[in-house]
Parts: structure tokens; C-alpha cells; sequence
């Protein structure tokens, strides 16, 4: 899988706050993808 582009995905997510549960789970996702591919 290509980590990178997933940051601009990842933006869309966070651009739609953290009052969207939903939204934040995807984050939080894509930020363990990161903490793998280290």
C-alpha cells in the first residue's frame, strides 16, 4: 500500500472535525497505517 497517499485522504477526514465520531475513527486508522509502515 502507498502510506503517502493516504495524507491527502487523511486531510479530508480531519477537515471535517472532531465532533465527527466517525471521521476520527478513520483517522486514528490511517495514523496506526503510519505507525506500521515505520
Amino acid at each position: 500500500m502507498r502510506i503517502a497517499c493516504l495524507q491527502h485522504v487523511k486531510r479530508d477526514f480531519i477537515d471535517c472535525g472532531k465532533e465527527d465520531k466517525d471521521a476520527q475513527k478513520v483517522v486514528d486508522i490511517i495514523n496506526r497505517f503510519y505507525r506500521e509502515d515505520k
